[in-house]
């Protein structure tokens, strides 16, 4: 299993920056996953299957090359973290974060991902 690398932000401004798709990205993003948790929860065909529904979320959000790249993002980060003290942690701190940036060879800076994780 991968580690991997996230910024710790949750504000969508910054996550779509990070992510490199337009402003307004992460709104449809959003009401793609809440339609999601309403299908779950709503499921009136008795033929329908979780995977079923899954499959056709997955399929929305990949028909939106913006909404693809945000969802790709937000699952797997920046992918594979090259170096870290332990398979699972975060920090807050500017040097810190800063340092593991230029390992993964990240251009962003503290301030847009205010901090990071990794696991």
């Amino acid at each position: 299993m991968a580690t991997r690398l996230y910024p710790t932000t949750n504000r969508p401004e910054k996550l779509e920056i990070l992510a490199g798709v337009p402003t307004g990205t992460y709104a449809k993003w959003a009401k793609l996953e809440a339609d999601k948790t309403t299908a779950l929860k709503t499921v009136t065909d008795p033929t329908a299957t979780i995977e079923d529904i899954e499959n056709t979320h997955w399929h929305r959000l990949q028909s939106d090359p913006t909404t693809a790249t945000l969802d790709k993002f937000l699952t797997f980060g920046w992918g594979r973290i090259a170096q870290y003290e332990s398979p699972c942690g975060s920090s807050n701190d500017p040097q810190k974060v800063t340092e593991l940036l230029a390992a993964q060879q990240v251009a962003a800076s503290f301030e847009q991902t205010e901090g990071l994780c990794w696991g």
